[in-house]
């Protein structure tokens, strides 16, 4: 979630990249390399909230950059916007009360202007908003940044169209990034779907610099990595769907080790990132991918390692953590269309808020980056969230949720991918056993396909121009060999387009116009996806994430009015 405004502020001082070297030569370990840091995690920073205003000797409430004299200040011209922002930062808009930190967004139209900066700039802007950030740089000129840590806060986030917050770390050069959380509330140029995600990224240069910057490592303008936290599909997003509110309490955490990213909700781990990967190859149901594989702590002896393109820290990376709360700054649009596009979905006044329960950072050593450990409990304990919960497996009653996919491509060939869609299977591997029994019958023929898995399909059916068909199925979800749940249907090529059977089944319609451009995107997926040495090795695991992978790239295919999926809301 790149802030513009320090690049472009910055960018002269930038002599040399501290980033990515995706481009460098593999690399070997000898056997018996391990690469990760066991050191117990020491806590070094910590705000409850618990007074009636911000506290000044942890925050502050503007931009910063690396180096500046004298501790963080504000009198550059890029403290509270830049040109491509529609927000000003305003210190009202930071609210401590309660117990929590509200970061309030408004529609307001106010002037900021720095006349006595070094470059003098003057705004007018349609929107006030606010951030809280560590510091980089303390008045008496010693350094506060991170170059590692545990990063975890409680919030929630505001999901008014056009919102665009996050929880992230950054350089402040537009080197270094870490998007522990970006929230964004559907409309504008965020697409009509809420989303949250979390990814990485190395920004080389800017490619309009002139003279042009250093680019050793040959870095496009981002190299990125994301992710969506669980509970995003697009069927969550149905009636019974459990989706992902991001506007309810979540606890986000990120271990950023030198060797690993990890990314946690509500301490349940979502993703993983490698600064260590090689590339294998995996054969599923006749399609070739290219699986990217993290080395972890012990890698594989004389296998050739690459750095993770896009993997953020190479150097040291002097990051701050940042908490922000604004609108989306309508990329591309010039500033007349971003004003409509404002005027069309912001009102005035107050538009939202994003509210932080606690933050807090752990370091395994705090002494390299001149931190002193104030004490060694972990976490505070928050409630788990329901929809990483698996129906079943803790005795819970939540009803499966059942999807049906009857896909045609444009060479009158058929297939049906059929998924149970109420829980994460990712991580880690559900304890719960899935059988399915299909029969597909056409022009008289009965086919019968067992399958096993929450995510399954059937093979492409050639079938004749117009040919009906009619396709049944059970399921048995069983624990330990207990039966858990058991569930049974049928559909037809008379079906409509969208079927929904006491909200725990859903039958859908999808039309292939261009195969090659979905297969592109979901191989695409399996390469971002990335797996562990032990992952790699479990074919079971492997075949149920490319499934998912393959009921993901569904979601343009389906014959569906935009209202009847692509919800900005929650039932």
């Amino acid at each position: 979630m790149r802030r513009s405004l320090l690049l472009l502020a910055c960018s002269g001082m930038m002599s040399a990249l501290h980033a990515q070297s995706g481009w460098l030569p593999p690399q070997q370990f000898p056997a018996g390399t391990n690469l990760c840091d066991t050191a117990s995690w020491q806590l070094v920073f910590t705000d409850d909230f618990d007074g009636d205003q911000i506290d000044r000797s942890k925050w502050i409430t503007f931009g910063s950059y690396p180096g500046m004299a004298g501790g963080d200040h504000e009198h550059w011209n890029g403290a509270r916007t830049w040109y491509d922002n529609p927000y000003i930062l305003r210190d009202k808009n930071v609210v401590v009360s309660e117990g929590t930190c509200k970061l309030v967004i408004r529609r307001e139209t106010g002037n900021w202007s720095c006349t006595d900066c070094p470059n003098p700039v003057a705004f007018k802007k349609q929107v006030s908003a606010a951030q809280i950030a560590t510091y980089r740089n303390l008045p008496d000129g010693t350094d506060n940044a991170y170059n590692n840590g545990r990063f975890e806060a409680r919030l929630r986030f505001p999901v008014f169209k056009g919102a665009w917050c996050a929880l992230w770390t950054w350089h402040g050069l537009g080197v270094n990034e870490i998007d522990i959380a970006e929230a964004w509330g559907g409309g504008l140029s965020g697409g009509n779907q809420r989303r949250n995600t979390f990814s990485t990224h190395a920004w080389g240069p800017d490619p309009s610099a002139n003279p042009p910057l250093p680019n050793p490592y040959n870095l496009p303008y981002d190299a990125a990595w994301s992710n969506k936290f669980p509970g995003q599909g697009w069927w969550r997003n149905l009636p019974g769907g459990n989706a992902h509110r991001q506007d309810d309490w979540h606890t986000y955490t990120c271990e950023w080790d030198d060797n690993e990213l990890r990314f946690y909700l509500d301490g349940n781990l979502a993703g993983r990132r490698w600064k260590y990967i090689r590339d294998q190859g995996y054969v599923y149901n006749g399609h070739n991918y290219k699986l990217t594989v993290g080395a972890e702590c012990q890698p594989q002896p004389g296998a050739n390692y690459y750095i993770s393109y896009g993997y953020p820290y190479n150097t040291k990376s002097a990051s701050q953590l940042i908490l922000l709360a604004r609108v989306n700054e309508q990329a591309g649009l010039n500033r007349e269309d971003r004003q409509a596009g404002l005027d069309s979905v912001l009102h005035p006044g107050v538009l939202g808020q994003m509210e932080v329960d606690y933050v807090k950072i752990w370091q395994r050593h705090p002494e390299q980056d001149n931190h002193r450990k104030i004490g060694m409990n972990l976490l505070k304990t928050a409630p788990a969230a329901d929809y990483n919960t698996l129906p079943g497996q803790h005795g819970q009653t939540l009803p499966y949720t059942i999807h049906i996919v009857s896909t045609r491509d444009n060479r009158d060939r058929q297939q049906f991918q059929l998924f149970e869609g109420s829980g994460e299977y990712r991580y880690p591997t559900t304890p719960l056993n899935f059988e399915w029994d299909i029969t597909v019958t056409t022009a008289g023929r009965e086919q019968h396909y067992k399958r096993q898995g929450a995510f399954v399909a059937t093979p492409w059916l050639q079938l004749a121009p117009g040919a009906a068909y009619s396709m049944s199925w059970s399921l048995h979800v069983s624990r330990n060999g207990a039966t858990v749940a058991r569930y049974s249907g049928c559909s037809d090529s008379h079906s409509p387009a969208y079927e929904m059977q006491n909200k725990e089944v859903h039958y859908f319609n999808a039309l292939f116009t261009d195969v090659p451009a979905y297969e592109q995107s979901v191989a695409a997926g399996v390469k971002q996806a990335t797996v562990s040495e032990i992952e790699i090795k479990d074919t079971a695991y492997l075949d149920q994430l490319i499934e998912q992978i393959r009921t993901e790239a569904l979601a343009p295919y389906l014959q569906l009015q935009p209202e009847d999926l692509w919800v900005t809301g929650h039932p």
